[in-house]
């Protein structure tokens, strides 16, 4: 998946951190799951508030080839255009059928402006046609991520639920949390509406509590960030911080992405 704030662009730094090996990897926060398919774990436990980002996971996981060949009737020239779009995204947005949204989400995401899955506050999928020359259907793909992920569990809960219910979980456990990040300094505005609801500023501080409650269910805690004058406020309780820079890479602007100072917080 294409993914908003999807850390693909920085793995080598953050799997300085992350231990690429181990028995469970937790993610509450799961997105393009490129922190997963990039480390080798005896198990993963993920979780995201998009549950059609997670049925398509499951799907991708126990039935590639039947993800294959839906997606193939999408994927071609007749479906590359604005107005086909536009229907399709309205299909999607009126659809209640969870197999059918988490297909047309792929799609949706493959076909759209930069990649970006965005939601307004009615939960609609709100983001323009891309205009791509020939958007590429990921098959070698789906079915590398169908291998690697079949001792995966995915789940959609609220991230507090979640790590509660993976706290309780047997296995040596590591978990790392990468949520939507805070307001950048001078009230500039981040991405956070991977759903509906987004994600504003007091869940932060929840994320801190939630680790707090469970830190002994877990040999290591990370969370991802980026430097933010709401960061001591949020995340009061963590041990120490590591930095890196990363450039951004969902700008509409591609000439002025700018590199941002990230944060990993340690637990």
């Amino acid at each position: 998946m294409k993914w908003a704030g999807s850390k693909q662009m920085m793995l080598e730094k953050l799997l300085k951190h992350v231990p690429k090996k181990g028995d469970v990897l937790v993610e509450p926060f799961v997105g393009s799951c490129s922190v997963a398919l990039n480390t080798e774990y005896n198990s993963y436990l993920l979780n995201d508030a998009n549950a059609d980002l997670i049925e398509l996971y499951k799907i991708a996981k126990d039935e590639p080839e039947w993800l294959i060949k839906e997606l193939s009737v999408l994927f071609n020239q007749e479906n590359n255009c604005a107005a086909r779009f536009q229907q399709l995204k309205r299909v999607y947005n009126s659809c209640n059928d969870v197999r059918r949204r988490a297909v047309l989400l792929m799609y949706l995401s493959r076909y759209c402006f930069n990649g970006i899955v965005r939601y307004n506050g009615s939960g609609e999928f709100n983001v323009s046609f891309g205009s791509y020359k020939c958007p590429y259907l990921p098959v070698k793909e789906i079915y590398e991520f169908s291998e690697k992920m079949k001792n995966a569990r995915f789940f959609s809960m609220d991230f507090q639920k979640f790590i509660d219910f993976a706290a309780q979980e047997s296995g040596q456990k590591v978990c790392y949390i990468d949520p939507p990040y805070l307001p950048l300094p001078n009230g500039k505005s981040v991405f956070t509406q991977y759903v509906a609801e987004g994600f504003r500023l007091p869940r932060h501080k929840d994320i801190n509590d939630s680790i707090v409650r469970n830190r002994q269910a877990f040999t290591k805690v990370l969370v991802s960030n980026h430097l933010s004058p709401y960061l001591p406020e949020s995340y009061p309780d963590y041990i120490r911080k590591s930095f890196f820079d990363v450039q951004r890479t969902i700008s509409c602007d591609v000439q002025n992405r700018a590199s941002v100072r990230e944060v990993l917080l340690h637990y």
